[in-house]
C-alpha cells in the first residue's frame, strides 16, 4: 500500500521536528508493508504522533490502547470530526467512526460489531510494550487475529520485554521493524525537562526477597517496605531532600505500603493525597485534580500512575518501589519528564536502590546480547546478581549522604581520590527533627577546592542510617553512641590518609576512606 497520494489534515499546532521525522520515518515503512514499532519517550508528544498517522493512513483505524486516561488523551489530539471512541470506563460506545480511540478489554469481545462499520485497515497501538508475543494468550493477540489484513503500529517508550527482547525482533514479534528510536536525551532540555537523580542513603533491602518471573515476588517485597524502619527511614531524607520541590509524585509497591506513606506524610506536614488501583474513578479524578491545582504537595501511588498521568509541573519522583523492570522503571520516571513553566528539572529520589540497579537506563545493549525468548527468570536472576554486587560496594563505600547522579548515564561517574590533612567534628541539631542530633564530620582536602567535605553520621537515626554509621565509627576504633558521646572519643582517633569522593555538585559523596594499616 502506498501513501504518495495522502495529504496530512492540518492540525492546530505543528509536528516538532522530531515527530515530523517519526511521522515521516513511520509512513514509509508502513509503505513497504511492515508492522513498526516507534519508540519515543514519555513526554515527546506521542498522542500528537498518533493523531497524525490517523490523519495520514486511508481507511479505518483502531486506536487501542490500555487506559482510559489515555484513550481520552489521545483523542483530544485528533484532528477532524471522524473520530470516536470506544470506551466502558468513559462510557461512550461509537463503533462506526472511520478512526475509533478504544480501550482493548472494552472491545476484545467486540470486534465483529466494530468491524461492521468496515474493517479496520490499520491498528495503532499506544503503549506498545504491553503486546505480548505471538502464542501466549493476551486481549492484543485476539483484536490483531480479528484484524487479519490489518497493518500494525506501536508506540511506547520502552520497546522492549524483560523476557524477548526488542518488540520487534523474534519470531513472536507482531511487530517486525524500528524506524523510530529517540533517546530521551537527545529532546533534553530543549523539548523535555531534564532528570536529576538522587542516590540516597536509605535503600529498602532486597536482599531476600525472591524473584519469580522477572520481577521481586509482590508478597515479600510487600513486606520488605512496609517495615516502619523501611517506611520511615525512606520518608525522612525524602522530605529533607525534596524540601523546595512543589509536586511529588511517589511510588509504592501495594495498597497498605501506599497507606502507610500517605499517613505518614500527612503527620509529617505534607499535604498528600493517594489513589490506587481500587479507588473509585470519580475520587481518584478528584484526587488528580486536586495534585495539579496544587492542593497536594505529594500524591502517592501503586501500580496507578506508571502511564496515562500527564502532570507537567511535576518535579520530584519518589521512587519507594523496588524493581526488576528497566521499562516500568523508565515509564515512572517519565511521569517527571514534561516541561513546565519555572521548573528547571525533575529530582529522582531513589529510595529503592533502582538507579543503580539498571543505570545507564539508555543502556539496551543486553537486548542485543539476550538469546529470543531467553526466560524471564534468568534474566532477573543476573539482574538480581548485578544488584546485591553493586549494593555491597556501595554499603563498602559507605555512603551515607544522597549524592545527584544522571539516571542515563552509568551508574558512578566524577570520582576524585584526595589527601586528607585533618579532620574536624561537630554535633548538630536539625529543625526538623531536633530529637535526632547528627555529627558533622568534615574532611580538610588541600588538593580540592572547596577544601572541605562535609559528611553527615546518622548515629540517632532508625535502620540502615545508623548501622552505616556505626561501621564509620567502628574503622576508627571508636564505641558507637549518641552523637554527644562518640564527638570527645573522635578526636583521638585515627585520620584517614586519603578518601574517594564522587563530586558531582552541589554535592560531594565519599564513597571509601583508606586508612594506614597499622
Amino acid at each position: 500500500m502506498t501513501h504518495d497520494s495522502v495529504t496530512i489534515k492540518p492540525q492546530t499546532a505543528p509536528l516538532r521536528p522530531y515527530q515530523q521525522e517519526a511521522l515521516e520515518a513511520c509512513l514509509a515503512a508502513v509503505g513497504r508493508g511492515e508492522h513498526p514499532v516507534l519508540a519515543m519517550p514519555t513526554g515527546s508528544g506521542k498522542s500528537h504522533l498518533l493523531a497524525a498517522l490517523a490523519a495520514a493512513l486511508p481507511g479505518r483505524i483502531l486506536v487501542v490502547t490500555h487506559r482510559r486516561e489515555l484513550i481520552r488523551q489521545d483523542h483530544a489530539q485528533h484532528y477532524g470530526d471522524d473520530a470516536g471512541i470506544y470506551s466502558a470506563g468513559l462510557g461512550v460506545r461509537d463503533t462506526e467512526a472511520r478512526v475509533l480511540y478504544a480501550g482493548v478489554a472494552s472491545i476484545v469481545r467486540r470486534m465483529a460489531e466494530l468491524q461492521q462499520a468496515g474493517p479496520f485497515c490499520y491498528v495503532l497501538v499506544d503503549e506498545a510494550h504491553r503486546v505480548v508475543p505471538h502464542g501466549e494468550s493476551s486481549m492484543y493477540r485476539t483484536v490483531f487475529e480479528a484484524c487479519p489484513a490489518a497493518q500494525r503500529v506501536g508506540v511506547t517508550a520502552t520497546p522492549y520485554r524483560l523476557d524477548g527482547g526488542f518488540l520487534h525482533q523474534g519470531a513472536g514479534a507482531w511487530f517486525d521493524a524500528m524506524p523510530v528510536n529517540i533517546p530521551i536525551r537527545a529532546l533534553t532540555p530543549e523539548w523535555l525537562s531534564p532528570l536529576r537523580g538522587l542516590l540516597t542513603a536509605h535503600d529498602i533491602d532486597v536482599s531476600h526477597v525472591r524473584v519469580r518471573a522477572g520481577e521481586f515476588v509482590a508478597g515479600d517485597l510487600a513486606q520488605a517496605a512496609c517495615e516502619e524502619s523501611a517506611v520511615e527511614g525512606a520518608l525522612d531524607e525524602l522530605c529533607h531532600v525534596a524540601a523546595r520541590r512543589h509536586r511529588w509524585l511517589i511510588f509504592c509497591v501495594d495498597v497498605a505500603h501506599s497507606i502507610l506513606t500517605c499517613a505518614s506524610l500527612k503527620r509529617r506536614g505534607i499535604a498528600a493525597g493517594i489513589v490506587v488501583g481500587a479507588t473509585p474513578m470519580a475520587e481518584r479524578d478528584a484526587t488528580l485534580q486536586a495534585f495539579e491545582a496544587g492542593a497536594y504537595q505529594a500524591l502517592v501511588n501503586c501500580e496507578v500512575l506508571t502511564t496515562g498521568f500527564d502532570c507537567p509541573s511535576i518535579d520530584c519522583i519518589g521512587l519507594m518501589r523496588p524493581t526488576m523492570s528497566k521499562g516500568l522503571l523508565v515509564q515512572m520516571l517519565g511521569r517527571g519528564s514534561r516541561q513546565a513553566e519555572a521548573k528547571p528539572d525533575c529530582v529522582i529520589v531513589d529510595l529503592a536502590g533502582n538507579l543503580e540497579r539498571h543505570a545507564p537506563l539508555e543502556d539496551l545493549s543486553w537486548l542485543d546480547k539476550t538469546p529470543a525468548r531467553v526466560t524471564a527468570d534468568t534474566l532477573a536472576q543476573q539482574v538480581h546478581e548485578e544488584s546485591e554486587r553493586l549494593t555491597r560496594e556501595r554499603q563498602a563505600r559507605h555512603a551515607e549522604k544522597a549524592s545527584l547522579l544522571d539516571p542515563m548515564e552509568s551508574r558512578v561517574g566524577g570520582t576524585h581520590t584526595y589527601r586528607v590533612a585533618r579532620m574536624a567534628y561537630k554535633v548538630v541539631t536539625p529543625r526538623r527533627y531536633p530529637d535526632r542530633r547528627m555529627l558533622l564530620a568534615i574532611y580538610y582536602c588541600p588538593e580540592r577546592r572547596p577544601m572541605h567535605i562535609e559528611h553527615f553520621v546518622l548515629l540517632e537515626h532508625d535502620g540502615w542510617a545508623r548501622e552505616k554509621a556505626e561501621m564509620w565509627c567502628r574503622r576508627r576504633g571508636v564505641a558507637p553512641g549518641r552523637a554527644a558521646q562518640v564527638l570527645p572519643r573522635l578526636w583521638a582517633a585515627p585520620v584517614p590518609t586519603q578518601i574517594v569522593v564522587e563530586d558531582q555538585s552541589p554535592y560531594a559523596r565519599v564513597m571509601l576512606e583508606q586508612f594506614d594499616e597499622a
